[in-house]
C-alpha cells in the first residue's frame, strides 16, 4: 500500500514507452549521422587519390622496368635517344580529324569510326619513333583489322592519310 508523501520506488513503475516518432526521429539522426561520416572519409579517399596521381609520373613506353621491354620490342632495340626522350604522341585538331575519318571511310567506311583516331595516333607515334615502315605498316593492320578486313595495302594506304593529316614523319 502506498503511503502520502512517499514516491513510489523506480522497481515498481511500469516501464516508459517511448512514443514511436521519437523513436523514427532518433533512427533517421543516426541514420544521417552515419551516412554524413561515410561520405566525409569518402572524400578524404577521393582527395588523397587525386593527390598520389597528381604526384606520379605517367607511365612511359620506353621506361618500362619489365624485362622483355614493351609490346613487341625489347628495351635494348631502342636508341639511347628514344630511351631518353617523353613519348608524345600527335594528335589531330578538329579539321584535320574530320580529313582522318573522311580518308579513312575511303579506304573502308568501317574504318569511320572515333576509335580510328586513337588508333591513328599509335601509328602515327609508331613513325615519329623511327620504327621501320614495314613494321609500322603490320601493327597498323593489326591495330585496325579488328573492325575491317584490312591487309597490308590497305594498312599503307592508312599509313598515308595518317602521314597526309596530321602526323610530322
Amino acid at each position: 500500500m502506498q503511503t502520502l508523501g512517499r514516491p513510489r520506488s523506480r522497481q515498481n513503475r511500469p516501464p516508459r514507452r517511448q512514443s514511436p516518432l521519437k523513436a523514427l526521429l532518433l533512427s533517421a539522426g543516426m541514420g544521417f549521422a552515419a551516412l554524413a561520416g561515410v561520405g566525409i572519409v569518402g572524400d578524404r579517399i577521393s582527395a588523397a587519390n587525386d593527390a598520389v596521381k597528381g604526384s606520379t609520373p605517367a607511365p612511359s613506353r620506353t621506361a618500362h622496368p619489365g624485362p622483355g621491354g614493351w609490346g613487341d620490342r625489347p628495351l635494348q632495340a631502342l636508341s639511347r635517344a628514344a630511351a631518353d626522350r617523353p613519348v608524345v604522341s600527335p594528335s589531330p585538331g578538329p579539321g584535320e580529324t574530320r580529313a582522318l575519318l573522311a580518308g579513312l571511310r575511303e579506304i573502308d567506311p568501317a574504318l569511320d569510326h572515333r576509335r580510328s583516331i586513337s588508333r591513328a595516333r599509335e601509328s602515327c607515334r609508331d613513325l615519329v619513333d623511327g620504327m621501320g615502315r614495314r613494321e609500322v605498316a603490320d601493327r597498323t593492320r593489326r591495330r585496325f583489322g579488328g573492325t575491317a578486313g584490312v591487309g597490308l595495302r590497305q594498312a599503307g594506304l592508312i599509313l598515308a592519310v595518317i602521314e597526309d593529316t596530321f602526323c610530322p614523319s
